[in-house]
Order: C-alpha cells, then sequence, then structure tokens
C-alpha cells in the first residue's frame, strides 16, 4: 500500500507544479481518506487548501495532526499568519518553524 501513497504524492506534486491545483486537490484528498498518517500526504493538502485560500481548512487538518516536520511547521506559521491568530501563537508557531 506504500506504493499506492507514493503514486497518489507524485501525482499531486507533479498536478502542482503544472498548475493544475484542482487536481492536486483531487489526489491529495484521495491520498488522505486512504493514508492519514502520512506526512508527505498531509503537508501537500494543507498547500493546496492554502492555494484555494480555504485557510482555515488547512488550519483544521495541520492541527489534527501531531506529525511534525519543516514543512508542516511553515504550514503552521503560516495559518497562523493569515488567520491572525493571537500573537505570542503565532510567535511559538514560528519559533517552532525556525527551530528545525
Amino acid at each position: 500500500m506504500k506504493k499506492a501513497a507514493d503514486i497518489l504524492y507524485l501525482l499531486a506534486s507533479f498536478s502542482l507544479r503544472s498548475g493544475q491545483i484542482g487536481k492536486a486537490m483531487t489526489y491529495t484528498r484521495i491520498g488522505r481518506e486512504l493514508f492519514p498518517d502520512d506526512s508527505r500526504l498531509i503537508e501537500i493538502h494543507a498547500y493546496t487548501l492554502m492555494l484555494h485560500e480555504q485557510y482555515e481548512e488547512a488550519e483544521d487538518l495541520l492541527s489534527g495532526t501531531n506529525a511534525s516536520t519543516i514543512n508542516l511547521e511553515f504550514l503552521r506559521s503560516r495559518t497562523a499568519i493569515l488567520l491572525d491568530l493571537p500573537k505570542d501563537e503565532r510567535q511559538r508557531r514560528l519559533r517552532r518553524y525556525l527551530a528545525f
């Protein structure tokens, strides 16, 4: 099953690179349903949500996982800024990102 996660991640990545954000969203949604703990799929799904300006949905997705990668921490700090979360929360997230 790992190969299926790899393929969905690649399809989503290639879709984003070619400007097909809608397709990327489809691949990431399917990937998240099938592999909810795959941090790569969480990252790229949150990123596609942000490209669609669905910041609250991206925040919900990122808040629903304990996974921590440099990309996830960047996205968390970005949503904190875009959603104008309290200053201390923005600072905490930015510090966590910069600690990587």
